[in-house]
């Protein structure tokens, strides 16, 4: 049964999710207890959890913001994300059941059907594309190392959002999501894997990118 801590941890994540929250942003805690209707004590208790996994930074006189990442940092973490990935894609392609294999279909299905629509909204080929990773993640069947790739995707998510900004980049994504699933589906491992680490995987030139725009945002 989820606490009101856990209640505040994922009104925080959601946000970052949405990108309501970027890199430097300052966490509203009084906004938070109105929203959600809780005392501050809570709101505190998932600051501390998310400052432990590095999605927060408190301040020595109060407040908490989204933390920052430096660009090596960033590099880093996604190799590291990028080795994950293609370990669950990896499993989901022994261990997918059918239902589990029509909602991986389902979700990429979708990531397609809005870039070939020229649909123009980022935020909404973002929440496409999450909930194809989500659908991922259930079908690998292994709950530990996926809930490991959320808890590192959280340290940088805000960032890996804003390489889907431009239009190119959310074209390049949709098509390798069909090719990844389409070797999810016909049981090719080691396809499965290559195709989804090349996918998770950026240059250093894109994280350059993505750090000059999270500056401009901020």
């Amino acid at each position: 049964m989820a606490t009101q801590t856990d209640e505040v941890k994922n009104d925080i994540i959601s946000r970052l999710m949405s990108r309501s929250l970027l890199p430097g942003d300052p966490v509203d805690e009084s906004g938070i207890q109105e929203r959600l209707g809780i005392s501050g004590t809570p709101v505190r208790e998932a600051l501390i959890a998310l400052e432990s996994e590095g999605t927060v930074e408190r301040r020595r006189r109060g407040g908490a913001i989204v933390a920052r990442v430096g660009f090596e940092d960033l590099i880093k973490y996604n190799e590291v994300l990028a080795e994950i990935a293609g370990a669950i894609a990896a499993l989901a392609s022994r261990r997918i059941n059918p239902s589990e294999a029509k909602a991986l279909q389902q979700t990429t299905d979708a990531c397609l059907n809005h870039v070939e629509n020229h649909e123009n909204s980022a935020s909404e080929f973002h929440e496409l594309n999450v909930a194809f990773h989500l659908a991922l993640g259930r079908a690998c069947g292994n709950e530990f190392l996926y809930q490991t790739a959320l808890d590192l995707e959280r340290k940088i998510f805000p960032y890996l959002a804003f390489r889907l900004d431009a239009p190119a980049e959310r074209v390049r994504s949709a098509n390798e999501l069909v090719g990844i699933c389409s070797a999810i589906l016909s049981s090719d491992t080691e396809n499965a894997r290559d195709l989804m680490r090349n996918h998770v995987l950026f240059s250093n030139e894109t994280a350059l990118t993505i750090m000059n725009s999270a500056k401009r945002s901020s």
